[in-house]
């Protein structure tokens, strides 16, 4: 035990996002909403932590079918920590039930999401949207295909 330390996890001080879960009450469905602004750069890396924490708990916690991830009203133009915040969503998949992901994106992050994951945004892939009703359609689909 001699090299054992103790282990806290980073807690979140800044006040720049907020995370919050909702759970359909008929079906396995997760909606996360991500709001706030990230900061640019390296900047973001507190902010990035906190959502990657409550992420995989709550990922974990609810094991849903299916996912909605809004993001609708985050503030991103750029960064790579946000690729690690996204992390838990696929590599928890790797130790649970596949479940699939949409993504609802605005014009406030649509830009600096389609640099940082590579999409065209006139043609996203076919998980990520732009209108709310679109993406919770894609999310009770893939659910209702179970």
């Amino acid at each position: 035990m001699a090299n054992f330390k103790p282990y806290e996890t980073e807690k979140h001080t800044e006040k720049n996002v907020k995370v919050e879960f909702f759970k359909d009450e008929g079906k396995s469905i997760m909606l996360a909403r991500l709001t706030g602004v990230l900061s640019e750069g390296s900047k973001a890396k507190p902010d990035c932590s906190y959502i990657k924490q409550e992420l995989a708990i709550n990922l974990l916690a609810m094991r849903p079918s299916s996912l909605l991830l809004d993001m609708s009203l985050l503030q991103y133009s750029f960064g790579n920590s946000f690729i690690d915040a996204l992390s838990p969503l696929f590599e928890l998949q790797i130790f649970e039930d596949k479940y699939d992901i949409a993504f609802l994106l605005s014009d406030l992050n649509k830009y600096g999401l389609s640099s940082l994951w590579n999409f065209d945004i006139n043609q996203p892939p076919v998980n990520i949207f732009f209108r709310y009703e679109d993406a919770v359609k894609y999310a009770e689909a893939k659910y209702d295909f179970l």
